[in-house]
């Protein structure tokens, strides 16, 4: 029976640890193929060009996110109405379809012929080979997941809180802002890492929309595609080796700032 235990217990490692395994071997070959790619990266002015370009459109997707989702994560998550399971619905889809297919639809959409682009291209302002291209193709992709982080934390939250806020006087608005939002802060950071990691790494509806124009709208996964493409591959790295370090820091800062947050709260600070 022991023997038998240990067996099971020893093959259920075995599995669980295939995926983190095959993760560290990932990591670890892009390291090892060229260890001085990052140094000269960081001084590669298309690699800095792609750099603060990624910076700057997902930095603004998130604040679109943050503004656009969170009163739709609120609605869904607090209101049943007809129309919220095609709400609910047309966000999964978001995320479900491949990113490719959303920067065609976004193409047609904010192309110069297109139902948005074409009235606003007489205005002077076009989103095709632009940076605000990139930044409406992060805009599409991230704020999904921020919605679902939002919902999925403001669900937590019992509603009584909120009905005794109101009961005392409390305007909705005021509720919302220090009854809700406080108490869903874990959601709220989780949703803004989430959405800005998706707006870094987007690659496909930002290649539709906005193209790959070196030090015009190629981004850190754009750069990482164009000089695989050309066969330049220690500078692929370079980027690549950028985008990996940049998802470490945030993951492991959101985990630091909610752990410190929670001990703050555990301890009444």
């Amino acid at each position: 029976m022991v023997t038998r235990f240990w067996n099971s217990r020893v093959i259920a490692y075995s599995v669980g640890l295939l995926y983190p395994a095959l993760a560290v071997f990932l990591l670890l070959a892009i390291l090892a193929y060229s260890p001085a790619s990052l140094p000269s990266g960081l001084a590669d002015p298309e690699i800095l060009a792609a750099v603060k370009l990624s910076l700057i459109a997902a930095i603004t997707a998130t604040i679109g996110a943050v503004i656009a989702g969170t009163p739709l994560a609120y609605l869904l998550a607090r209101h049943d109405f007809r129309g919220k399971m095609v709400l609910e619905t047309l966000i999964d889809l978001a995320i479900s379809i491949p990113p490719l297919v959303c920067g065609v639809g976004l193409l047609l959409l904010f192309g110069r012929k297109g139902w948005i682009g074409q009235p606003l291209a007489a205005l002077g302002i076009s989103f095709v080979f632009s940076l605000k291209g990139a930044i409406i193709a992060q805009f599409f992709v991230a704020t999904p997941l921020f919605v679902k982080a939002m919902q999925t934390a403001i669900k937590t939250i019992d509603v009584r809180y909120e009905m005794v806020a109101r009961s005392l006087g409390a305007r909705p608005l005021r509720v919302f802002f220090t009854i809700t939002m406080p108490l869903s802060w874990e959601g709220l950071v989780n949703g803004v890492t989430m959405a800005f990691a998706r707006g870094l790494s987007e690659f496909g509806a930002t290649l539709m929309l906005a193209g790959a124009v070196s030090y015009q709208t190629a981004t850190l996964p754009v750069t990482v595609f164009i000089n695989m493409s050309t066969g330049d591959i220690d500078r692929a790295i370079a980027a690549a080796l950028i985008l990996i370090f940049v998802a470490l820091f945030l993951i492991l800062s959101t985990r630091w700032v909610i752990a410190r947050f929670k001990r703050g709260i555990e301890h009444g600070t």
